[in-house]
């Protein structure tokens, strides 16, 4: 069935975001590089899934906001952490990564479309354009995952009770337009839950392994550019339309998925510089916090990647 959207061009562009404290710093930056790079006249909604975010924390993110100078209706929503029971969580997968499932319920009914980002992006290109890309009936649009472009292939062997083929594409869940409207119809987002409690001793990544297994062949696929996973786009495990130096270098959206972020000191892909850089001119520290902030996050990162290249060269050589 064909579902009919509102029209876009008078809607908000609805934008959703999940964090706790230890991702804030990087919702942060992922929040001030959108609201700085988009190009439209439609009015924003930001709605932020609350993780645990200190009170502290929330006046740095409304004073980055603010830094934007763009006009946003920001809400904060407390999802019910009672509806997750039995999700399976690690040190690197909380919670929060699933408060997605939940949005159907946590929105509003007139909010039939949303992007959710991440909380360790940078949003280089105007996602007005991402906003205005076609759903028509499909559930979502995503990227193909780099380096698990076919998920895991234990999540593979469930796939014969769900009538799938073991070679359906596997998108990535850190950035979609999601379909608000066709997950309430068919409750995606429970049938998404009652996959990942039965399949609890397999799923790796729990919120991207579910909400695959349930779209399947469903998606509508977006530009790579779109969502450039860095660690994937260098050792990509999918023959990639662009080089990886290209596709990093022309990102719309720059994707930190390893466990080490650019707010660690250990970070040691690329794409370091550009946090630094919507970090410093974001207002979440003021002059002194960030020269601080650079001499002990910034500059181990630095001197590790210039070491890390330098060796890389010699091996060539």
């Amino acid at each position: 069935m064909q579902i009919s959207h509102p029209t876009l061009e008078r809607n908000p562009i609805s934008i959703v975001c999940a964090a706790d404290d230890n991702f804030v710093m990087g919702l942060a930056v992922t929040l001030y590089s959108t609201l700085v790079n988009i190009d439209s006249n439609n009015p924003i909604d930001i709605y932020i899934l609350d993780g645990g975010i200190s009170n502290q924390n929330k006046y740095r993110l409304d004073r980055v906001i603010s830094n934007s100078q763009v006009p946003v209706n920001l809400k904060w929503l407390q999802p019910d952490v009672a509806a997750l029971k039995g999700v399976k969580v690690t040190r690197s997968f909380t919670l929060a990564a699933c408060f997605r499932l939940l949005l159907p319920e946590l929105l509003p009914t007139e909010v039939e479309r949303v992007i959710y980002l991440d909380s360790d992006l940078v949003v280089e290109g105007n996602l007005a354009e991402l906003w205005k890309e076609k759903l028509g009936d499909s559930p979502a649009l995503g990227v193909q995952d780099f380096l698990y472009p076919y998920g895991s292939k234990e999540v593979q062997n469930t796939y014969r009770e769900l009538n799938l083929p073991s070679d359906t594409l596997c998108c990535n869940s850190g950035v979609m337009v999601i379909n608000l409207k066709q997950w309430r119809i068919e409750s995606l987002g429970h049938q998404v839950l009652d996959y990942i409690r039965r399949n609890h001793d397999v799923v790796y990544l729990p919120d991207q392994d579910g909400i695959n297994a349930i779209i399947g062949n469903r998606w509508k696929y977006l530009d790579p550019k779109w969502n450039v996973q860095i660690f994937g786009a260098n050792k990509p495990a999918i023959k990639l339309p662009y080089e990886s130096n290209i596709i990093i270098q022309d990102a719309f959206i720059l994707h930190f998925t390893t466990s080490v972020k650019p707010w660690h000191s250990l970070y040691r892909q690329p794409g370091g510089t550009r946090f630094a850089h919507y970090l410093k001119n974001s207002n979440w520290f003021n002059v002194s916090e960030y020269v601080l902030w650079f001499n002990r996050i910034r500059l181990p990162q630095i001197l590790i990647y210039f070491l890390a290249n330098f060796k890389r060269n010699l091996r060539k050589n």
